[in-house]
């Protein structure tokens, strides 16, 4: 069962859910954490995984299929939080080296401020290089951040579409205007739930989510985060994403299992007209980018809502979808930079980011758990359901349970991978990869195809007319068992 502490996250998160969720069909194996961090990292993945599971279980319940239990591995929900780094093509580690940059790192300024500039991607990390005038060297940089006093920075590079913030307290992030908004905001935002006739949910031969037709417009971890725990439930996803907007290679493929993975230019009226056509159909619509960006190329809500009414709409960002930070570019690091997690991690008196993805895989959970009780609201009361989640909005609510995380500490071995990999064949070569941390007694999680690089579906894509049964096709993982898996010397001590 779940824990005293667990139980009062669960409840935090259920709380807030347009339908009920049956703790009583939900057990927890409660093995030991393998990070410690003053955010209660194992025990937020463990009860958020418990609310996703039991919301799968109920749809599926719904739907038809048999009642069922659920078990969630709470050593195994932690090591979720990090699942991109568990990725294996062929026993090589799939490199996310990219994603390390000098730049991407606190340097303090001229008023004794702690700056974070999220540098991974090339095009913003040359932007804000170029701001600086100084090469992607940390002294460098060090050099000419201590120039700018804290707030004068901030504001330049945000005012250039950077990314950068700099370090606040938990209660200086809930005075700030933007903190203030998101402190009033729910967890994930419903809207419009019961203002239209209920959809039936049609009945299912075999999995949750099968029929279920998501179009998927995200990127990086968090949004694809969504979209991947739905196919894995039987859905079909088609993700769209534009040819050259920048990638990290594992980020990309972790998150792609189970999807259509097609590339097209949004603002293109060619591939819009057939954005459009697959809206019309859909039953869930993802959106990662900013507020204004696909409003502008005529593919926000109010445009699918013309064409689809009942569409359950997931709209996700970096701090809110409104205030004057509503369309800064925001990512894992700052939201845990601007939100106080920062300095509650630092080490040696220097601000350090959480050792997992926290607001990530934390927002992607809570997206797909969002979109799936809002199917059921549909079902039951009706809708034009929508929803908003944020990092930052996430970030401040793992602040409310900070706490020595663990003193029961076990490091991650090879004993780990044994026991929580999966091999998965592809054209490409086995994928290994980190299975799912929630057990189902009856419906397994499994992605009916293994990861894909983007673009590789035709832009002829279309909808599946009929749901087709597929064995399970991953099996737990030989290559770790064998000791098979390589990490290169950047990986290691994360991995």
């Amino acid at each position: 069962m779940l824990n005293d502490f667990q139980h009062l996250i669960f409840d935090k998160i259920s709380s807030i859910l347009p339908v009920h969720l049956d703790k009583n069909k939900a057990s927890v194996i409660q093995n030991e954490g393998y990070c410690s961090s003053p955010i209660p990292i194992h025990d937020i993945a463990t009860s958020a995984s418990v609310a996703l599971g039991l919301a799968i279980e109920k749809i599926a319940t719904l739907r038809g299929l048999e009642e069922q239990s659920i078990t969630v591995d709470r050593r195994q929900a932690g090591m979720s939080f990090r699942s991109c780094n568990y990725l294996f093509l062929n026993g090589w580690h799939v490199d996310y080296s990219k994603a390390q940059s000098p730049i991407s790192d606190f340097y303090q300024t001229k008023d004794g401020r702690w700056m974070y500039y999220a540098g991974a991607y090339p095009t913003i990390r040359k932007l804000m290089l170029d701001f600086l005038a100084c090469h992607d060297n940390q002294t460098a940089i060090a050099d000419k951040t201590k120039l700018y006093d804290s707030d004068i920075l901030e504001e330049k590079i945000a005012a250039l579409g950077g990314s950068a913030c700099y370090c606040r307290t938990v209660e200086e992030w809930k005075l700030h205007p933007q903190g203030m908004r998101l402190l009033k905001d729910n967890l994930i935002q419903f809207q419009g739930i019961g203002n239209t006739s209920a959809i039936t949910l049609s009945k299912a031969q075999s999995r949750p989510l099968e029929g279920i037709k998501v179009l998927d417009f995200t990127r990086v971890i968090a949004g694809p985060t969504m979209g991947r725990i739905l196919a894995e439930q039987g859905a079909d996803v088609i993700h769209v994403r534009h040819p050259y907007l920048d990638n990290i290679l594992s980020f990309v493929l972790e998150s792609s299992f189970g999807k259509k993975m097609v590339s097209m230019d949004y603002k293109h009226e060619q591939d819009k007209a057939v954005l459009l056509n697959l809206a019309q159909d859909a039953d869930i619509i993802l959106c990662g980018f900013r507020e204004d960006a696909m409003e502008k190329a005529g593919l926000g809500e109010d445009d699918f809502r013309k064409i689809n009414p009942n569409v359950v709409y997931v709209k996700l960002t970096g701090y809110g979808a409104d205030g004057e930070w509503s369309n800064r570019k925001g990512w894992e690091q700052l939201a845990q930079t601007c939100s106080g997690i920062g300095l509650l991690n630092q080490t040696n008196n220097k601000p350090s980011l959480l050792p997992v993805f926290l607001c990530d895989y934390l927002t992607g959970y809570l997206g797909a758990l969002g979109a799936i009780t809002g199917l059921i609201a549909r079902h039951k009361q009706g809708g034009t359901i929508s929803m908003k989640l944020s990092l930052a909005k996430t970030a401040m609510f793992a602040t409310d349970f900070a706490r020595q995380d663990d003193s029961n500490i076990k490091p991650l071995g090879p004993q780990d991978f044994g026991a929580y990999l999966i091999d998965q064949p592809s054209h490409m070569g086995i994928f290994t990869r980190l299975s799912s941390p929630i057990t189902f007694s009856k419906t397994p999680s499994y992605a009916a195809q293994s990861a894909s690089f983007p673009g590789t579906h035709s832009l002829e894509i279309k909808w599946q007319d009929t749901f087709e049964k597929h064995e399970v096709l991953h099996y737990p993982s030989v290559l770790a068992r064998l000791g098979q898996l390589r990490v290169g010397d950047y990986a290691k001590g994360f991995v």
